[in-house]
């Protein structure tokens, strides 16, 4: 992962604020990635990486933290947010 001071704070609101628009306006989450478990789980990604962002956690503590596997994760993530973890 690729995290640098602001930058990295603005990257991690983006996913955030992404992942919420897409579930919120467009509707565009796939039907069984959109149940209340996978949306927390997501969250707690989210809110991991807020955490330890100068860090530069790498993809598969960020996984450990939504409790997923990294495969399944990036999966969820991408589904969600529109675009993988960077």
């Amino acid at each position: 992962m690729h995290y640098s001071g602001r930058g990295a704070e603005a990257q991690s609101s983006a996913y955030a604020a992404r992942a919420w628009t897409c579930i919120i306006e467009t509707g565009a989450v796939m039907a069984e990635d959109a149940s209340a478990d996978n949306l927390e789980r997501i969250d707690r990604a989210i809110a991991y990486i807020d955490e330890h962002i100068l860090e530069r956690p790498a993809l598969e503590e960020i996984a450990a933290a939504a409790c997923l596997s990294p495969y399944h994760f990036h999966r969820l993530f991408r589904s969600v947010v529109g675009e993988p973890v960077k």
